[in-house]
């Protein structure tokens, strides 16, 4: 991994190296190349002050959270978190990554060639498998208002924050979101992006109460669809059936891309079938542990519920864990052949 993030180039090879075996090895109806410089799920947080651990066998994290005081979230305030930090690493290594991708090109084993000048983009691919966005991923991915606010401010304090310091955590809500607001737009112009559309993934949400969510996060959410407007995706892959409600009638997601797996078929269906595009929701344990059929056979109960409504994406329930076996991961793809036709 350190060697990974240490370069532009060792990250696009790597990353082209990873492409090659998925498209040669993994049944699925993924069609895009994706790429750009992409340091797991530490680039906002370190980016905010966060101090960030680069492991030799793993992804990095975050070690220390850097808001403890109303003076920190000043310093935030002045915090350039387009240039400074891992995004300001990103859009050197994206600049790095552009200049030697004429070099590069994909020849998968079926003897299909392709080259990668116009492939890399900026920032997490959190792109809508359903939504039918052209291009190589979505620029300016965020993991989310609440999440980053766990990961700079610590998951307890915040929590603990909301209810003793609720205007304190209202106005880190706020910055946070001003700056993912900030990111995206500067990465959707830099990529050549248009400026609609856009991807709210927020895991942290499914956290809070409902008042909580109404009060706190909603509004961001709104802030954020409304300044983007288009289609919108949400990703949430913590269980959230508390959060439905807000989330058709209120955000009026155009796309739930990785619903989780705890979510309840029959309640996802009942809210957004018809309505919106569903993206989900296989056991990830199952697929780790489980035979084949154990997974066909949740393939199959998942199609039965979403199937009927159409716009229903099968997928893994947003984690594939590293010792899954390939057999088991194909089984979704065999399942939607063998129980997706209507």
């Amino acid at each position: 991994y350190k060697e990974y993030f240490s370069s532009g180039k060792n990250m696009l090879e790597g990353q082209l190296k990873g492409l090659k075996w998925l498209y040669e090895n993994v049944k699925s109806d993924h069609y895009q190349i994706l790429i750009s410089p992409v340091f797991a799920y530490v680039s906002e947080a370190e980016t905010f002050g966060a101090e960030v651990e680069y492991r030799d066998n793993d992804i990095p994290w975050v070690k220390k959270h850097c808001v403890e005081n109303e003076d920190d979230l000043k310093k935030l305030e002045k915090i350039d978190f387009i240039h400074s930090g891992i995004h300001g690493r990103e859009v050197r290594f994206r600049e790095e990554m552009m200049k030697i991708a004429g070099s590069y090109k994909i020849r998968f084993k079926d003897g299909v060639e392709t080259g990668i000048e116009d492939k890399i983009k900026l920032g997490l691919h959190n792109y809508s498998y359903a939504s039918g966005i052209p291009g190589i991923g979505v620029a300016g991915g965020t993991i989310g208002t609440m999440l980053n606010a766990n990961d700079i401010r610590g998951s307890e304090n915040i929590m603990i924050d909301l209810y003793e310091a609720p205007q304190f955590a209202a106005r880190l809500l706020e910055i946070i979101t001003d700056k993912i607001i900030q990111w995206v737009e500067y990465s959707k112009q830099v990529c050549g992006d248009p400026k609609e559309g856009v991807f709210i993934g927020d895991d942290g949400a499914a956290n809070l109460s409902p008042k909580m969510y109404e009060e706190f996060l909603l509004p961001h959410h709104k802030r954020m669809k409304a300044h983007f407007g288009g289609y919108t995706t949400f990703h949430a892959d913590a269980k959230g059936h508390h959060l439905f409600p807000y989330l058709a009638d209120e955000l009026k997601v155009d796309d739930f891309s990785g619903f989780s797996y705890l979510d309840d078929k029959k309640l996802t269906a009942d809210t957004f079938g018809g309505k919106t595009v569903l993206c989900g929701n296989i056991n990830p344990m199952n697929l780790e542990t489980g035979t084949k059929e154990s997974v066909m056979e949740e393939c199959r109960d998942a199609i039965e519920h979403f199937a009927p409504y159409s716009g229903f994406f099968l997928k893994d329930g947003d984690n594939i864990t590293p010792n899954t076996p390939l057999e088991n991961i194909n089984a979704l793809h065999e399942a939607a052949e063998k129980y997706g036709r209507y």
